[in-house]
């Protein structure tokens, strides 16, 4: 995970590195540090080849307070770029807070900076990407077929099949929805019924006993039904989906 800090305080900045380092270490998690001293660094280094972001950082923390300049203003400059840049503000005062999140931050921290809350974080983000790059892959007839996850609206089941409701279409593979469950169990998906896993970026609306999803705005929406026994979880998990999610994803529609 590459990540991009901007702070002009140099000591603060060598503190949150060291944080930084010791939890990746403990969580396994392969992480690179760039340290930018004030929001114009920053910019210049991302105007170079800016069609290279997606490789160049997934994660920008940036004090909302650096100098002369504004970490909130930083923060719309990246967003105009670059709409689903992952932000989390480093602060010394909560005021700000709400015009943070007018720019869907994804998330906070509250300077010293402390290893439980960074870990939370950096967990999120982990398992975020994890699930958002990885594929579902299945045979339909004589074809094999590899889904990004973010693709597939819904798995359904259907006897000894299983309907892979996708943005492109649907297709029809053998297999039980128990022997899948464990692959779509991350923050993006849930169980609206014992037969049935869904997409919940895809939710347009919910009901007592049905979800209706869409895939844009121009297309009309469509049911799926959503048991009484799963519905609290089901709606506990979008709850979930939503606030982890929030200033990462936007609707589709």
């Amino acid at each position: 995970m590459k990540i991009a800090l901007c702070e002009d305080d140099n000591v603060q900045a060598e503190l949150f590195g060291r944080l930084l380092d010791r939890i990746a270490q403990r969580l396994n998690m392969n992480v690179e540090l760039d340290i930018y001293n004030s929001a114009e660094d920053l910019k210049i280094e991302l105007d170079k080849e800016p069609e290279l972001y997606n490789r160049k950082y997934e994660v920008y923390f940036l004090d909302i307070e650096l100098g002369e300049d504004s970490g909130i203003e930083l923060a719309d400059y990246i967003k105009s770029m670059y709409k689903d840049a992952v932000i989390v503000f480093i602060t010394s005062h909560t005021d700000y807070m709400q015009n943070a999140f007018d720019l869907h931050a994804y998330n906070y921290i509250v300077k010293p900076a402390s290893d439980e809350r960074l870990s939370k974080i950096l967990k999120d983000i982990h398992e975020m990407y994890e699930t958002d790059t990885g594929k579902f892959t299945f045979k339909a007839g004589k074809e094999i077929y590899a889904i990004p996850y973010p693709d597939i609206i819904y798995i359904q089941s259907d006897k000894r099949y299983l309907n892979v409701g996708t943005v492109e279409g649907m297709y029809k593979c053998y297999g039980k929805i128990d022997d899948v469950a464990d692959e779509f169990s991350g923050q993006m998906f849930g169980k609206a019924s014992k037969n049935c896993i869904f997409n919940y970026r895809y939710m347009y609306r919910i009901d007592a006993d049905v979800v209706w999803y869409r895939v844009s705005m121009e297309q009309e929406a469509y049911p799926l039904d959503v048991s009484r026994r799963y519905y609290k979880n089901f709606v506990a998990g979008f709850n979930r989906f939503a606030a982890m999610e929030k200033g990462v994803y936007k609707h589709l529609w």
